[in-house]
């Protein structure tokens, strides 16, 4: 049986569902499991903006934020969607996001996939995470690839770190090979 989450991204061409990644799955088991409803969800990375079509016709009430360094990122797609151009790589400029639409029940990491971004958007934004909300980091697995792999510290530091202070996480490697971790913000 397929899940309405990977009807969805199929639906909407991300590449999120049952055709790539299948991230979908897990995320569907997951948000079902903590009985998840967001109120404000941000992506990083808009591409074409279908997965940002997808949460929003997932959960038609919240307010879905876009984030992108590309100019098209300011395209508008209607409804509760905002989409807003900035640079994952700066700390400050990504910051000022959380300042002005935080706090967010739901980051979503699906950028540039270098490490040393993945690692400065966490810092910066697991700040504007909402007590409980959740804070998820796709294409993990490029780390271990040249391309993408850069000096200095990774998500993967910071999730581990995480996890031994006592936030609730999940790591998740899909049947297509792609790894994708998932932190929960303690409540308060």
């Amino acid at each position: 049986m397929t899940a309405l989450l990977t009807e969805l991204a199929d639906k909407y061409g991300t590449d999120k569902g049952g055709k790539f990644h299948r991230y979908t799955d897990f995320y569907e088991l997951l948000f079902n499991m903590l009985n998840f409803e967001p109120a404000r969800v941000l992506e990083i990375g808009v591409d074409r903006g279908h997965s940002l079509r997808m949460w929003q016709a997932y959960w038609p009430h919240a307010k879905v934020i876009g984030l992108d360094h590309r100019s098209y990122a300011a395209n508008a797609f209607g409804g509760y969607i905002t989409t807003v151009r900035g640079d994952q790589a700066l700390p400050k400029g990504i910051g000022r996001i959380g300042d002005a639409f935080g706090p967010f029940d739901l980051v979503l990491d699906d950028g540039s996939h270098f490490s040393d971004h993945q690692h400065t958007s966490f810092l910066a934004l697991w700040p504007h995470v909402a007590p409980s909300g959740l804070y998820i980091c796709e294409d993990l697995d490029c780390m271990f690839n040249d391309d993408f792999r850069r000096p200095g510290k990774t998500f993967m530091d910071v999730f581990t770190f995480r996890m031994r202070v006592g936030d609730p996480g999940w790591l998740w490697r899909t049947a297509k090979g792609s790894l994708t971790a998932v932190l929960q913000k303690e409540k308060e």
